[in-house]
């Protein structure tokens, strides 16, 4: 009987890590630091402060920080926020239920003649690592612009 208890705890473990969505991880490129909020499906909500990104000649180095808690199998579901001692908008992520744990807090682009998002006073924006990619791809010919 302690076997199959034994081999119970050993199984669970590789289970559940398995199933394990990584962190919420925000790169932050503003100048200032950006307090967060990450909301899950059914899950505990998460709150944190991301450093300011730092300017290092015509590039900006981005601050970075994760999620204080381990979110298991917790699907995100929106991320919000607020940018210290400034008042520009930004937009939040909102999605149903996403995997991604990638994020960019990063200025909001332009896709061809349209601002994206639409809300022309938003200078910054909330987006996965693969939207913003995929929205950068469209909005500019330096493809390694793409690339944070």
């Amino acid at each position: 009987m302690q076997h199959l208890v034994a081999g119970a705890l050993l199984l669970f473990p590789s289970i559940a890590s398995s199933q394990a969505y990584g962190r919420a991880t925000i790169r932050n490129y503003a100048l200032v630091r950006a307090n967060v909020v990450v909301k899950y499906a059914a899950c505990r909500t998460d709150a944190f402060v991301v450093s300011q990104g730092r300017a290092s000649g015509d590039t900006v180095i981005a601050g970075v920080n994760e999620a204080p808690t381990r979110r298991g199998a917790c699907l995100i579901t929106s991320i919000t926020a607020t940018l210290e001692g400034d008042t520009a908008t930004v937009l939040p992520y909102l999605a149903g239920g996403t995997s991604y744990s990638q994020f960019l807090l990063a200025p909001a682009l332009t896709v061809g003649r349209e601002v994206k998002p639409l809300n022309q006073r938003a200078r910054w924006e909330l987006f996965s690592k693969q939207k913003y990619k995929t929205l950068c791809l469209q909005s500019t010919t330096n493809k390694q612009a793409c690339d944070r």
